[in-house]
């Protein structure tokens, strides 16, 4: 597992892990569409920024469904996907184009 968009933490996890078994990871996406039309109103830029998201991760989510893992969650706002995959489907994930890093889910706090 060295490939560079993958965390150490993530490398850590698998290195952990049961052979084939599955591990949750957080995929950032690096494809990120900006409506540049003005006068789209707010509800209509959001709209397409999620419809965008929605085509942009498809081929990802069909990805990890065709390895055995399964789409956990998805989260437009930061184009990101919550999956769980085998070690072997995240090697694939982390040579395309469209994931810009691999790395272990992280809870959210107050700075």
């Amino acid at each position: 597992m060295g490939m560079p968009k993958i965390s150490l933490a993530v490398a850590e996890v698998v290195r952990q892990a049961e052979a084939g078994a599955t591990v949750e990871v957080v995929l950032e996406l690096s494809s990120q569409t900006t409506p540049t039309d003005p006068s789209l109103s707010r509800q209509e830029k959001i709209s397409t920024l999620k419809m965008s998201f929605q085509h942009d991760s498809a081929p990802i989510e069909q990805l990890v469904a065709e390895h055995g893992g399964e789409v956990i969650d998805r989260a437009w706002l930061n184009q990101t996907l919550r999956v769980r995959a085998s070690a072997d489907c995240l090697e694939k994930l982390a040579q395309l184009d469209e994931v810009s890093a691999i790395d272990v889910p992280h809870s959210l706090t107050r700075g």
